[in-house]
């Protein structure tokens, strides 16, 4: 005879859930079932099989039947019409005969969804750094769990599926394991009847390993799974200490009930995942998703795109491949969406045609007058090439006017009001912003580490700070060739030389000549006298490629160069102003190193 389940209402199971998890030793498991990827597009078991299956699976047997239901009840045994999830693995097999019709009929259904509230909610839940929940473990064929972590969070979980990877389900004390019991979509998943007996023992005792401490949430499962409830049978008495809730709007009638009741399972009767997700959001405090997130992979991706752009408009006419590669790079300039096409050919024009590459902006204002991000590339564009700082400050203003949230506008108007205005308290705030919005942001940890360096000369934050930077981002060669100057300069030459010539074997520098400016001035200043004709080749190339930066702030290399006797600083100090386009070229035709590279 059943036995009627406690039951709580949601707020209050939430509630209690939060109260529980203060405590240090507290952990819990998610057990995810398909109701919670309704709101993503994927239908429930029920719905797929009495609305889609069912009536897919008539017209190819019996095309003249008309009540489906009644017609099903005779022909899948055991079926029932109130519960039709129950026959999900017996309608499958007799609609696909074949284990690759299954397959694709698998990846149509979760191709394309896309993760919405309630999977980011449980992310962050999931990814909270003291791992009280960091277990999930899912029926679900689709990737909307671990998808969520890679869009909403910087965590990467452990995904682990299939009788191959048991031997991975090893949870940790904070990483979040995804545990896909039924196995992943496109690699053959567990959907019949034969196919879930094959559930190995292994698995079994590996993933009971993975919960039997914990508290364990049924969200949106069905329960009809026969190995899953064998393999919660071997749990000990003493495990699953924090209980056991049954999150659902139907009270459990599948094969798990027996299993539910033997543990005094508590009923919360709540079916909506994404409303239950919202009382967790609450009762957490967890932060939305930070849409930087997003801007950061775009421009990183536009980072890369550059580069190659560059690397592409440089080859020799005469390469074999020159021609189609350079069509190509024109033919993705002016695809990007958006601003970025503008931006992307007034970055062609910067260094060989200036007046143009003015004009180009002054175009895509009047075309995009709102786009915050373009404004403050103009107003870069104003600051380091027409050296037209009125004009830069006023597009930089009004651009704030517009987003006064906007991180890279905050650091770019910090480092006008810094390098232009000497307004170096007002930039320290602007920097403060910047990183009260966006404290994990590396490459601009290291643009103020060089800010307390070289104007403030507070080497300890300076140091913090670029520290901190390649701690986030150890492979940033921009961020590892401003820490190598930093070192180089504060008579940590030893040190500071092995991260810079890391980086010139690691880094393309001719594909990134802004990078390359900066590298080989230190190499030519700091390095063995043997590696001096190599730096200046590099730096020759650039420069007389047009390429110039402005603001690049050589004065402690140089400084050190002067106090090592280094024969030629005189040049040196000369050279480094034609890097920040405060010289011309014909100021290093006397140098006799210059001259024979």
């Amino acid at each position: 005879m059943s036995v009627s389940l406690k039951t709580m209402v949601v707020d209050e199971f939430v509630r209690r859930v939060r109260i529980m998890s203060d405590h240090p030793d507290s952990r819990f498991a998610f057990f995810l079932g398909a109701g919670c990827s309704v709101s993503s597009g994927i239908p429930m078991a029920k719905d797929l099989v009495s609305e889609v299956w069912l009536p897919r699976l008539k017209e190819l047997s019996h095309p003249k039947e008309t009540d489906v239901l009644g017609w099903a009840t005779e022909v899948v045994p055991g079926f029932d019409s109130d519960f039709p999830e129950l026959s999900y693995g017996k309608v499958m097999d007799q609609l696909f005969l074949q284990a690759e019709e299954r397959q694709r009929e698998i990846e149509a259904l979760c191709d394309g969804r896309f993760p919405g509230f309630g999977y980011a909610v449980l992310a962050s839940l999931i990814a909270m750094e003291h791992g009280r929940f960091n277990v999930a473990l899912t029926t679900n064929f689709d990737d909307l769990l671990a998808m969520a972590f890679d869009l909403f969070t910087p965590v990467r979980p452990q995904v682990v599926h299939l009788e191959s990877m048991a031997e991975y389900i090893r949870p940790g004390k904070s990483k979040p394991m995804i545990v896909k019991v039924h196995g992943d979509y496109r690699l053959a998943p567990l959907n019949t009847v034969q196919d879930t007996s094959l559930f190995e023992r292994d698995v079994e005792k590996r993933v009971r390993g993975a919960i039997r401490d914990r508290g364990l949430f049924f969200i949106g499962y069905g329960g009809n799974d026969e190995k899953i409830v064998q393999m919660l049978d071997q749990l000990s008495d003493e495990a699953l200490p924090l209980g056991v809730y049954w999150v659902n709007d139907q009270e459990p009638l599948g094969v798990i009930r027996p299993w539910l009741e033997s543990r005094d399972a508590i009923w919360v009767q709540e079916g909506d995942f994404d409303q239950l997700m919202l009382l967790f959001h609450d009762q957490f405090d967890l932060p939305h998703p930070d849409r930087r997130r997003f801007e950061i992979a775009f421009e990183k991706y536009i980072g890369t795109y550059q580069s190659l752009a560059q690397r592409v408009r440089r080859k020799p006419v005469t390469d074999s491949d020159s021609t189609a590669l350079q069509s190509a790079a024109d033919r993705a300039d002016m695809a990007f969406p958006d601003w970025w096409s503008i931006e992307l050919e007034a970055e062609k024009e910067k260094f060989r045609n200036p007046s143009q590459a003015d004009q180009i902006y002054r175009d895509g204002l009047e075309k995009f007058p709102n786009a915050v991000p373009l404004m403050a590339r103009y107003a870069n564009f104003l600051r380091d090439s027409t050296k037209d700082y009125n004009k830069a400050e006023d597009m930089y203003r009004k651009a704030f006017q517009l987003d006064e949230h906007s991180v890279p506008l905050l650091m770019d108007y910090a480092v006008f009001l810094s390098r232009v205005r000497k307004d170096y308290d007002q930039a320290e705030k602007l920097y403060k912003n910047a990183f009260d919005l966006e404290p994990d942001n590396a490459r601009n940890l290291a643009t103020v580490a060089g800010f307390f360096a070289k104007i403030r000369n507070d080497s300890r934050r300076a140091e913090e700070h670029y520290r901190r930077a390649v701690s986030l981002d150890a492979m940033d060669p921009y961020i590892r060739v401003n820490f190598a100057g930093f070192l180089i300069a504060g008579n940590r030459q030893e040190e500071g030389l092995d991260l810079l010539n890391r980086v010139l074997q690691d880094c393309d520098t001719d594909g990134q000549p802004l990078l390359a400016l900066e590298a080989w001035f230190y190499a030519l200043a700091h390095g063995e006298e043997l590696g001096r004709t190599q730096a200046l080749v590099h730096l020759k190339k650039h420069l007389k490629a047009g390429i110039r930066r402005p603001g690049l702030i050589l004065m402690p290399s140089l400084k050190k160069a002067r106090s090592d006797r280094h024969d030629d600083v005189a040049w040196l100090e000369k050279l480094a102003g034609i890097i920040n386009d405060e010289g011309t070229l014909s100021l290093l035709d006397d140098w006799p190193a210059w001259k024979s590279v």
